[in-house]
């Protein structure tokens, strides 16, 4: 007889479990985005702070490596959300791709920048406080271009940069004007 009144406890323990409800969840649980779309954006967000900082390093060779590290493990944390496979390979090329695409925002900004860095002091000045803006805009631009693609059922290997161009562009401006922001805010 014991264990039929264990196993009748038992039953009634799970019933209970699975009658209570869910908004019983505890309040530290409403911190953590649930939804795709806001930890992608957060996300996102973070990997724009971090690549900000990657523009800082001041020896050429290192920042670049430094902001392809960043922007592979943003892509390989965006991809998770989306349960897409990661290719670290698809990953450089695409976004070695976007660069190349966004021809008019990054080349311009590049013959700038060695322009500038011919001048003394100055062009090192100068160097210092616009790479981490172009780096954060760019990464920003790179996230969100992925995170479209992914939620529109896409993976590394169906990226095509050219489809992206335009949207590109626009994210890279709107990634401008977000440091643009941040950096207001934080002088503030």
């Amino acid at each position: 007889m014991a264990v039929k009144s264990e196993t009748k406890a038992e039953q009634e323990a799970q019933a209970a479990e699975t009658a209570a409800p869910e908004s019983e969840a505890p309040e530290t649980e409403a911190a953590v985005p649930t939804d795709i779309e806001e930890a992608s954006a957060a996300l996102i967000r973070r990997y724009m702070y971090w690549s900000a900082g990657a523009g800082l390093i001041p020896v050429v060779v290192l920042d670049a490596a430094a902001l392809i590290a960043v922007q592979v493990r943003m892509l390989q944390q965006l991809s998770g959300l989306y349960g897409i496979p990661f290719k670290e390979n698809a990953v450089k090329s695409s976004v070695g791709s976007l660069l190349a695409t966004a021809s008019t925002q990054t080349v311009g900004f590049g013959v700038t920048m060695l322009m500038l860095r011919a001048v003394p002091l100055f062009g090192a000045v100068a160097m210092a406080l616009t790479k981490p803006f172009f780096a954060a805009a760019f990464t920003y631009a790179v996230g969100k271009v992925f995170n479209q693609h992914f939620a529109s059922g896409g993976t590394f290997l169906t990226f095509d940069p050219k489809k992206v161009e335009d949207f590109f562009k626009e994210k890279f401006e709107e990634g401008r004007a977000q440091v643009k922001g941040a950096t207001t805010r934080a002088a503030a």
